[in-house]
């Protein structure tokens, strides 16, 4: 069968026809869809890979190759079946911001290293990309560093609604794992190119995403200073102002005719936490009578958060980490001269965490968040995540279940791989796996599949979630 081609017509009466170029016949599918960020993810490298973001091909095959027919969803509802990789690619070519694939029905399969997997829901599907090597739309908020977003934003949780204000109030939604793949309320404000840029859906997200230049800098202490509507902001040499967005034109001198009303500045790193943030505290001095009550703490080109001066010194519990070697900030007092001087420090290593020191034994706790109930595979990587004692809570687990199903009527063969927070983690033993799953959100880890267990001294192959939970339901 030829191409499938999209025609993008009658876009105010949100009309889609698909057409067979070999029957003419429209190829529409009432089959049920689930709209999917691991979707739009794996879509956006195969645009990639294939050049219709206008990047270069990707010189290695692609990953994995979908078991066609699949059922998707467009974005005014309208379902499609695709029956080839070519109109697959037909159908992204002519995507728009008005127009774009949002859904799949699930389960589908895909073809990886000869073999077929079957994909039934979004965790198994955001596996399946971080296998193949693929940032994950997690991965990409939290790393692309051509923009900022404009706080406060709205995400839906597994327990509601809620606005996020800060940039560490993000990174925590990011970490959790009962988030999965962070869910944005549209539309969203960011900076990008130095300009306030509206986002109105994923696929103008990764529109913006796939236009980003890759920015890696030096550690170099060369600072050069641009003017923003917030002050003058210091960088600590050209790439990193090149890499918020400014150009050698928006340079401006980093001596400030007048003195300044802030100096002094003091950033000191301090503990690291579970989620890769750590504490960072602020101090400085200032000019008898500041201009203002308050002073804002600028990260990049983003506004981390604003606190009274009477309070200094002032503790940011949750700092994202950049992942390097050092980072800057810099401070600004509203209404105050317009230097915002900036400070650079070492960045910890929070690599190896209190989590190291913990016992591997599931003896589940629960605490409550504003996340929802987050549980803990034993009480001390609760007491790491910053938790006391008296903030556990019941986690209403069945006894009988999955945990204690495993090392009676079966046992894994090691290793085995399980998703959590948006992550593939290898496990090689009982506890590792039981850390990983939170009897409260699933009846079972996440695990990548196939899985291969022990049941009565028989290798047995589990291929889906569905399968193993009837194991699990049959155990005497």
């Amino acid at each position: 069968m030829k191409a499938i081609r999209l025609l993008f017509l009658f876009l105010a009466v949100s009309a889609v026809t698909l057409y067979s170029c070999s029957d003419s016949s429209p190829i529409e599918n009432n089959s049920t869809t689930t709209k999917s960020i691991p979707l739009r993810t794996a879509l956006n490298e195969i645009k990639k890979a294939n050049n219709i973001t206008g990047r270069s091909v990707n010189e290695n095959p692609f990953c994995f190759s979908f078991v066609y027919p699949i059922t998707l969803s467009l974005s005014n509802g309208t379902n499609v079946s695709v029956t080839s990789f070519d109109g697959l690619v037909d159908l992204l070519t002519n995507e728009s911001t008005n127009l774009y694939i949002d859904g799949i029905s699930y389960p589908f399969q895909v073809m990886m290293q000869g073999a077929v997997s079957t994909i039934g829901y979004d965790e198994e599907f955001v596996a399946l990309l971080v296998n193949c090597g693929f940032n994950t739309w997690n991965n990409d908020l939290s790393t692309t560093y051509c923009f900022d977003i404009v706080f406060p934003v709205s995400v839906t949780t597994p327990n509601g609604t809620y606005d996020i204000h800060t940039v560490e109030e993000f990174n925590v939604y990011l970490n959790a794992p009962a988030s999965g793949q962070a869910q944005i309320n549209y539309p969203v404000s960011v900076l990008y190119n130095g300009q306030v840029v509206v986002i109105n859906n994923i696929y103008e997200f990764y529109d913006m995403i796939n236009n980003c230049n890759s920015c890696t800098c030096s550690q170099e202490w060369a600072p050069v200073c641009v003017q923003t509507t917030v002050g003058t902001i210091q960088y600590g040499n050209f790439c990193f102002a090149q890499c918020a967005g400014f150009s050698q034109n928006d340079l401006v001198s980093c001596d400030p005719t007048s003195i300044c009303d802030i100096f002094d500045i003091a950033v000191t790193p301090g503990a690291c936490n579970t989620d890769g943030t750590y504490a960072l505290t602020i101090n400085f001095q200032h000019a008898d009578n500041p201009s203002s009550s308050e002073f804002s703490v600028i990260h990049g080109n983003t506004v981390v958060g604003t606190y009274p001066i009477s309070q200094l010194p002032v503790t940011i519990s949750h700092f994202p980490n950049n992942g390097q070697s050092a980072d800057f900030l810099s401070i600004a007092i509203a209404g105050g001269s317009d230097c915002t001087p900036t400070q650079q420090w070492a960045v910890p290593n929070c690599s190896q965490t209190c989590e190291s020191s913990c016992p591997t034994t599931f003896d589940p706790v629960c605490v409550q968040t504003t996340l929802g109930i987050q549980q803990f595979s034993n009480s001390c990587l609760a007491l790491c995540a910053g938790f006391s004692t008296t903030d556990f809570i019941d986690c209403g687990v069945n006894p009988t279940n999955f945990g204690t199903a495993l090392g009676s009527c079966f046992n894994l063969v090691y290793p085995v791989q399980i998703m959590g927070g948006g992550q593939v983690i290898t496990a090689t033993n009982n506890g590792t796996v039981l850390q990983y799953w939170v009897p409260s959100q699933a009846p079972i880890p996440n695990f990548v599949y196939p899985v291969t267990i022990i049941q009565a001294n028989n290798p047995v192959t589990v291929q889906n979630q569905s399968e193993f939970l009837s194991i699990v339901n049959n155990c005497n």
